[in-house]
């Protein structure tokens, strides 16, 4: 049954605070960079040392009651009712789910984070540098990193969201799943309050995230086409990403997001097949194989690994800590997201695709192309490590691509991966920030589409500035420190939405 709305509105008080806040800063971080950047590592360091060992014992902690939630009784409600049909096919369904959150960090991390673990492996890992064993733990760390707690977060607030909007009838928002167990005098401030605050850090974790992108896709053009790396290029590159992502979200999710994220998922299998094959295919099976198995046997252990008597080493301030710390800022935005897409599945079905998929989908990946990482610096083909830190890691990875036969379609393909895998990314959060900044938008509706060019386009000026003015590195880490405030805005998530299933069983019952 389609769910009306009243006619929809601009809500001003939640839409131009963040806005102008959220610009203010970037702009900031620009025009001051190495202020500002001083600033934010002070925080950093202060937000790491003191409650590092709470947004990795909470990720993990997530983990275990999203899986609870899932095997419970809970996990037999039908989002939208028992009379409630799927809007999309499974394959649809997967491709969404993975697209909408994944961006381009896979892309450019499955490949340069394992030689980082390998090169430097703190000692939790207890492996000596380049080592078999520290190899083993490089890729099987990665996976650990982008894989299940990202998605257990955005689940768990997913779940809530789709409960309230499907099966309470209420508008689709990031905070109506708050509204029963809030006082009514309370809950309008607490809305504006969790909203403001979520659309600012993601205008800046979205900037940085299509800087990276810029980065990359120039790096590519340059080092297999001779297209040089200066603004010109990185403003043509913005441009045509500005104008796919906020066509295809003016489209809307079930046509736009649903045709880019199915291309972009069969390119980025096709890239793995042919990266297995043409490989050292034996060597990343046997590794990749390892890798998980350590990833099954010391998943907990390595799930919170700290500085503990290990005076100076940084390794998970700036890996496992600012990880999850920036998963906690994308988790309401993208539950929102996955919310939409889950009418028809029950809980369980929900769980189990949005984190189940992508985290098989992502270790496998991680597998094959970390696992030829490793195999070019541990056999000796390639000094990975020394290039990373004389060319940087952009330059690095078309570099590893061009060891591999018929590099420059690979490099074409690769190019194609990271510009469409930003894109779809960027099409769910631009719609899912429209849809944050109107009032009175039901499950069904659309937000405004001059609302989704404002956002779309701002996204793309920001991202492009950031790549302008090398300023990238410094707003990033902003978002790790905004990240603890917002895990504590996640217990909430956490709370209300267990209330809410615990609920919706007893009613059942009755």
């Amino acid at each position: 049954m389609m769910i009306k709305s009243k006619k929809t509105e601009l809500a001003k008080g939640i839409f131009w605070p963040s806005y102008l806040i959220a610009v203010g800063v970037i702009i900031c971080g620009i025009l001051n960079q190495k202020e500002f950047g001083a600033f934010l590592n002070k925080g950093l360091d202060w937000v790491s040392l003191n409650f590092g060992w709470w947004l990795v014992l909470f990720s993990l902690l997530i983990v275990l009651i999203v899986a609870g939630l899932a095997f419970s009784k809970a996990g037999d409600i039908v989002i939208g009712g028992p009379g409630a049909k799927p809007e999309y096919t499974t394959w649809q369904w997967f491709s969404m789910s993975l697209k909408g959150g994944i961006g381009t960090g896979i892309l450019f991390w499955a490949m340069g984070e394992p030689i980082f673990h390998m090169a430097a492996p703190p000692a939790a890992a207890g492996a000596a540098a380049m080592s078999r064993e520290a190899g083993i733990f490089a890729v099987s760390q990665t996976m650990l990193h982008w894989t299940i707690a990202q998605y257990a977060m955005y689940s768990i607030c997913a779940v809530g969201i789709a409960l309230m909007a499907y099966n309470r009838k209420s508008s689709i928002s990031i905070t109506s799943i708050f509204e029963p167990y809030v006082r009514s005098s309370l809950f309008p401030t607490i809305k504006t309050f969790i909203t403001a605050l979520s659309l600012i850090c993601i205008v800046g974790a979205l900037a940085c995230s299509m800087a990276v992108g810029i980065m990359q896709i120039n790096s590519g053009l340059d080092f297999f086409f001779g297209i040089p790396v200066n603004n010109v290029t990185g403003l043509a590159i913005a441009g045509a990403m500005v104008c796919v992502y906020v066509i295809s979200c003016l489209t809307g999710i079930k046509k736009g997001m649903r045709i880019l994220s199915s291309f972009c998922t069969m390119v980025f299998i096709g890239l793995m097949i042919y990266v297995l094959v043409a490989g050292p295919t034996l060597f990343v099976l046997d590794l990749g194989t390892e890798s998980l198995g350590q990833l099954f046997n010391r998943f907990f252990e390595h799930s919170v690994i700290l500085p503990t008597m290990t005076e100076g080493e940084t390794w998970s301030k700036s890996w496992i800590i600012q990880f999850m710390a920036a998963f906690f800022v994308y988790a309401p935005i993208i539950g929102l997201f996955l919310a939409r897409l889950g009418r028809g599945r029950t809980v369980r079905q929900f769980i189990l695709m949005n984190i189940g998929a992508p985290s098989l989908f992502c270790i496998v990946w991680i597998a094959i192309w970390g696992g030829a990482t490793v195999w070019l610096q541990y056999s000796g083909t390639m000094d990975v490590w020394q290039m990373v830190n004389t060319k940087g890691l952009e330059v690095t990875i078309f570099t590893i691509l061009d060891s591999m036969p018929f590099a420059r379609i690979l490099a074409v393909f690769f190019i194609i991966a990271v510009f469409f895998s930003f894109s779809t990314m960027a099409d769910s959060i631009t719609g899912t920030m429209a849809t944050l900044s109107t009032k009175n938008l039901g499950v069904e509706d659309e937000a405004p589409r001059w609302l989704k060019v404002i956002w779309g386009v701002s996204f793309g000026v920001i991202g492009y500035l950031l790549v302008a003015s090398g300023g990238a590195d410094s707003v990033r880490g902003m978002f790790t420190i905004v990240g603890l405030p917002i895990s504590l805005i996640v217990i909430a998530y956490v709370y209300c939405t267990l209330c809410e299933s615990n609920r919706m069983v007893s009613e059942f019952k009755r």
